[in-house]
């Protein structure tokens, strides 16, 4: 396949961060993971500068892919196990 076809390809949001971490990792450079990117998921693939945005995150040693929980749903699942109460 040359580099100016395009592959149309569906991915979920924690897998197009996987690929970028995978590809950071192995010294790939923002310009690079953008346009590999492009090339594979089309019109499907990340912004430039959410791309920027990952490489930064797993770069202060972020692990994870998935999205971060927000913290007011933490406290709305903590708040209804502390006060739940069971009647028998």
């Amino acid at each position: 396949m040359s580099s100016a076809e395009t592959i149309t390809c569906e991915m979920a949001r924690n897998e197009k961060r996987a690929v970028i971490k995978y590809l950071n990792l192995k010294g790939l450079t923002l310009n690079e993971i953008s346009s590999d990117m492009k090339v594979v998921l089309g019109d499907n693939a990340l912004s430039y500068a959410t791309i920027y945005r990952w490489i930064a995150e797993f770069q202060r040693d972020r692990e994870l892919t998935e999205d971060a929980i927000p913290l007011a749903a933490l406290w709305s699942h903590a708040e209804k196990k502390m006060f739940s109460v069971s009647v028998t």
